[in-house]
């Protein structure tokens, strides 16, 4: 068994039960995504395989895949829930797997060098995160949930296999890529030209 302590410094006491409760379901969601359950608690890893057999096929028909290609995705995605609040993807981080928004609402944003978050638009359903797993580059752009989100992600190793397949799926995804860098390159230029 293995028991870990957590210190979390809080200003005041009247902020201390909410600061509990904040890392109570921060910890529940992350040991969710890492496919931990509690003690004596059945595995709902079913009702997650049923979740994503439903809703993946949707976001693939929508991207204009086939059968095989779904099929491609299905073997391998995995279901990740988020908080509101949570950090889904850190600027500066190579994404593993591309996410697909099935539920909730994610916003994108960059950090200028003192700090600061400077917001680049929001993401929902059917929309992806994480295309640049693809191509192993990091990413300029964050993401963070803005509600409870669900992601299905998509192994980048399933995701090269399709993209290979697919050229179209493949410049589309590249110009959805360039897309957030340019929108990240000029918030930061603004911000750093004292616009914003």
């Amino acid at each position: 068994t293995v028991s870990y302590r957590v210190m979390v410094p809080v200003a005041s006491p009247a902020e201390a039960d909410g600061a509990v409760s904040l890392m109570l379901q921060r910890a529940w969601y992350a040991s969710q995504r890492a496919g931990l359950h509690l003690d004596n608690v059945k595995s709902n890893r079913e009702e997650k395989q049923a979740y994503i057999a439903e809703h993946l096929p949707i976001l693939g028909a929508s991207l204009g895949l086939g059968d095989d290609a779904i099929a491609t995705m299905l073997a391998g995605a995995r279901l990740l829930p988020f908080a509101a609040g949570e950090i889904i993807q850190a600027p500066r981080s190579v994404p593993r797997a591309m996410g697909f928004i099935t539920d909730g609402e994610v916003e994108m944003f960059v950090k200028t060098d003192d700090g600061r978050r400077l917001s680049l638009g929001e993401l929902g359903v059917g929309d992806y995160i994480g295309a640049s797993a693809l191509t192993r580059q990091r990413m300029t752009v964050g993401v963070v949930a803005v509600a409870d989100t669900v992601i299905v992600a998509v192994a980048r190793e399933a995701m090269n296999v399709i993209v290979q397949q697919d050229h179209r799926l493949a410049r589309q995804i590249g110009e959805t890529l360039e897309i957030r860098r340019r929108a990240a390159r000029e918030a930061l230029a603004e911000a750093a030209h004292g616009v914003r």
